[in-house]
C-alpha cells in the first residue's frame, strides 16, 4: 500500500485545510494483483500521516469490483456501431482479478485486540 501510494499526486494545501471531520471519513482501496491500490482519498490519508496517525478507516473492495469500476473508452464507428478503443483485454482482467483475490486474502486479517 505504501509503495503504491507514495506515487499519487496532492495538493498540500487542501490537506493542509481539511478540517479533522473530513480527515478522519473512510477512504476507498480496491485490491488489484499488485497489492491495495487507494482509488479515493489521497488527500485524507496524506493528512492523517502529516498528523501522526497511523491508523485509517478503509473501505477495502473487493478485486471483482474492477470489472465494474474501470473506465473505458468506446468510440462509435463509421457504420454507426459502437467499439472499445484499446485498454485491457477480458482475460487479463481475469488474471488481474484473480491475483487480486490472492493478494486479498494475506492483506485483509481481522486486528487481535
Amino acid at each position: 500500500m505504501k509503495q503504491n501510494f507514495a506515487a499519487y499526486e496532492f495538493d498540500q494545501s487542501w490537506v493542509d485545510a481539511m478540517t479533522v471531520e473530513q480527515r478522519d471519513k473512510p477512504v476507498i482501496y480496491v485490491v488489484g494483483g499488485d497489492g491495495a491500490h487507494l482509488i479515493d482519498g489521497t488527500h485524507r490519508l496524506r493528512r492523517r500521516i502529516q498528523d501522526g496517525l497511523f491508523y485509517v478507516h478503509a473501505f477495502l473492495m473487493r478485486p471483482d469490483i474492477i470489472r465494474w469500476a474501470r473506465v473505458r473508452t468506446i468510440r462509435q464507428r463509421l457504420d454507426g456501431g459502437w467499439e472499445q478503443e484499446g485498454g485491457v483485454s477480458d482475460e487479463e482482467l481475469d488474471r488481474e482479478i484473480a491475483a487480486g483475490k490472492k493478494i486479498a486474502s494475506q492483506i485483509v486479517r481481522p486486528s487481535k485486540r
